[in-house]
């Protein structure tokens, strides 16, 4: 049996020889015919034949891959040459017809290569894949938008794509809105230019809001994008009225109907104000008017904004007002000029009457032997507190009055109706003289009178008689008055005693000054003793010190000159009383002279 394998000595140990045996290279066989080694395997007769191992016969060599069988040699495959379709090209510029050899194929600019555009030429002789062609490029159908519609010119069938240059125009519905591009156009490339079409549905933007309004339904208020066709409505707060476009609708365009028209709520509500009550009150005291102090009114509003309010006329609280009736408007106006007015009174009343000045009765009058005296007097003055004209009237004018005493009456009433009433009395005697002094005595001539006090009378530090010019006219004034005669129990007499000046260390010895009043007092006791009769020195003797300034001379530093200033230093006091019995004769000038004696120390 012929395996077609040849032996190789391995290895020769012990005289033992090991044999391995192998096949033939590739390409070549071994028939059998001569065992042994692979010098004796037999090559192929071609040099692309290959065999199947183990090669046991030139029926093992076989053409390899690429090659076919001619006879006892080999050649090699070759495919039938490709032409690149019209309006197409082979990639390289050329395409090779041997075994695994590719050809690239690509169309013409506006073509699309149908089949394969690579093909490899195969081991049997044939190509791969399947015969190329280029047709004119088409673009895909385009999908219609929903909600919208699309029209191409020109016409194609709807089972057909359309070829280069098809122009394509998308529309959307009533109400929705085109994205992306209105027209698109094939292009050569086989492609749409442009951006995809598709239709959304069109909303307008919320409604803004409107101040003391609400938009209904509820969803026109929500803050989110309405869809086209909402319907929208405006309604105004009370107090509020509609000015402008009520209802408003989505429109197609994303827009809301009568978008440049406004929308407002306007305040046709005037302001709430209340004024206080009317005041009445009378006239500050001396004055012709009031001073008046109230509530100022605070408005309100409806619109909860401000309020400007004023009056007229134009007031600071607190206020003076003249007597009679003042009339207070407030004017309230808020910020759509609504207004609103209320009126108060305020009525200053008079009830003071006028003041009378200078009601004084002249000094009498004298006859002096005829029937009447022509008398005139100085009238009093009248005021009044309204500043206003007074109304007088007098009982009597100026003129001729008999012996005896009559009363003028001035009556002053204002213009509220106060009045004052004064009287004066005018005295006509017939004697200058009679009754000159009160408790006295007149002894008159043509030319003068005497007079002396009544019993129990006396004048002060005057003669015990006074003589004056008749007939005695307006010398009241510089008459004596006779007073009436009492004599006291005792009379005392005060005194200070002062030295100075005193060191200011000696006014802080309180032992010091005890000691000065002691001595004093001893002094005092011996020497009243000596001198008066009954007299009596008080126990209560102090001495005390005062803060005095005198004039002394200093001299000064720049030129040598003297000048006279105030200096402060320190006076003692020493105060004392005396007293005596009222029997003694000439107390008064002795209690006197005594008190004034300053060598008591």
């Amino acid at each position: 049996f012929h395996t077609g394998l040849t032996f190789r000595v391995i290895k020769v140990n012990n005289n033992v020889i090991t044999i391995s045996y192998v096949a033939c290279p590739n390409g070549t066989y071994n028939d059998g015919t001569a065992p042994g080694d692979v010098t004796m395997c037999i090559p192929c007769p071609d040099i692309n034949h290959v065999t199947l191992h183990p090669g046991r016969g030139i029926g093992d060599c076989i053409c390899k891959h690429g090659f076919t069988p001619n006879g006892t040699t080999c050649e090699m495959v070759m495919c039938q040459h490709l032409k690149p379709p019209a309006n197409g090209y082979f990639v390289g510029g050329w395409c090779s017809n041997v075994v695994n050899a590719g050809c690239g194929t690509r169309c013409k600019t506006g073509y699309t290569l149908l089949g394969s555009s690579v093909r490899l030429c195969q081991q049997d002789g044939t190509w791969s894949g399947t015969k190329t062609s280029c047709v004119v490029k088409r673009c895909h159908r385009p999908t219609v938008p929903r909600n919208g519609a699309v029209s191409c010119f020109p016409y194609i069938p709807i089972e057909e794509d359309f070829p280069v240059d098809t122009e394509c125009r998308f529309s959307c519905q009533y109400g929705s809105h085109l994205i992306g591009s209105a027209v698109r156009v094939c292009l050569p490339l086989g492609r749409w230019d442009g951006l995809p079409a598709s239709c959304k549905t069109t909303h307008c933007q919320t409604l803004p809001k409107v101040a003391n309004g609400i938009w209904e339904p509820e969803k026109c208020t929500i803050q989110k994008k309405k869809p086209f066709g909402t319907i929208c409505e405006i309604f105004c707060e009370n107090g509020f009225e509609i000015q402008g476009i009520s209802v408003r609708e989505c429109g197609a365009k994303g827009s809301w109907t009568n978008k440049k028209e406004l929308t407002q709520c306007i305040d046709v509500t005037p302001p709430s104000i209340t004024c206080p009550s009317n005041i009445e009150t009378t006239t500050d005291a001396g004055a012709g008017y009031a001073t008046v102090t109230w509530d100022e009114p605070i408005p309100t509003d409806n619109s909860k904004e401000s309020v400007l309010i004023w009056s007229q006329p134009a007031t600071e609280i607190p206020m003076k007002f003249q007597i009679g009736v003042t009339n207070i408007s407030y004017v309230a106006t808020d910020s759509s000029y609504n207004q609103a007015v209320c009126v108060f009174s305020i009525n200053v009343i008079d009830t003071e009457p006028p003041r009378i000045e200078g009601c004084e009765s002249p000094q009498r009058f004298y006859l002096n032997g005829a029937s009447a005296k022509n008398i005139t007097w100085e009238e009093p003055q009248i005021f009044d507190n309204s500043k206003k004209e007074i109304n007088v009237d007098v009982s009597h004018e100026f003129g001729y009055f008999s012996l005896g005493v009559t009363q003028v009456q001035y009556t002053a009433t204002d213009s509220s109706g106060n009045n004052s009433t004064c009287i004066i009395e005018i005295i006509v005697k017939e004697n200058g003289c009679s009754d000159l002094i009160p408790h006295s005595i007149s002894n008159c001539s043509q030319t003068s009178c005497y007079i002396t006090c009544d019993e129990g009378y006396e004048f002060i530090d005057s003669n015990s008689t006074f003589e004056v010019a008749y007939p005695c006219e307006n010398m009241q004034d510089s008459l004596p008055t006779c007073s009436e005669m009492k004599e006291p129990n005792a009379v005392s007499q005060e005194g200070t005693l002062s030295l100075e000046p005193v060191l200011p260390k000696l006014c802080n010895d309180s032992n010091f000054l005890k000691q000065v009043a002691l001595e004093t007092k001893q002094n005092i006791i011996e020497a009243c003793e000596n001198s008066l009769e009954g007299c009596e020195v008080s126990s209560s003797i102090n001495a005390e010190c005062e803060d005095v300034l005198s004039n002394i001379e200093e001299e000064t530093n720049k030129i040598t000159t003297r000048r006279r200033r105030k200096a402060p230093h320190k006076r003692l006091n020493v105060n004392f009383n005396i007293s005596g019995k009222n029997n003694m004769k000439n107390i008064h000038h002795q209690l006197s002279s005594f008190g004034k004696n300053n060598t008591l120390l």
